[in-house]
């Protein structure tokens, strides 16, 4: 998945003045920002959505309406997004994982 405003942001966290451990701890901490701001809670909204088609599908049951079954599909394209911008986001974090003990000198942080 891409998003829009990533470059942008990986451009503003670059200082570029030679100090690059700087700019890397720089990166991750608006990286985590960006993450947060563009996406939101992630996994706080997987556990909203499958809550709710959850209970949906209990009433579906009980009373099959339309408008039940019109929001149970809107839900359900609302938590494929989700996992979506899940996967995106651990396709970032792992350069990540990768880059954080040469952070720290060589030491494992």
């Amino acid at each position: 998945m891409y998003h829009d405003n990533f470059e942008l942001m990986l451009a503003n966290s670059w200082v570029r003045d030679g100090r690059v451990v700087l700019d890397i701890n720089n990166f991750l901490s608006k990286v985590k920002e960006w993450n947060f701001s563009s996406f939101g809670h992630i996994s706080g909204k997987k556990r909203l959505l499958l809550a709710r088609l959850k209970e949906i599908k209990k009433k579906l049951d009980q009373y099959p309406l339309e408008f039940l079954l019109n929001l149970k599909k809107q839900l359900s394209l609302d938590l494929k997004e989700v996992l979506s911008q899940k996967a995106s986001l651990w396709q970032q974090k792992i350069p990540c994982k990768w880059a954080s003990p040469l952070i720290g000198g060589g030491r494992i942080v």
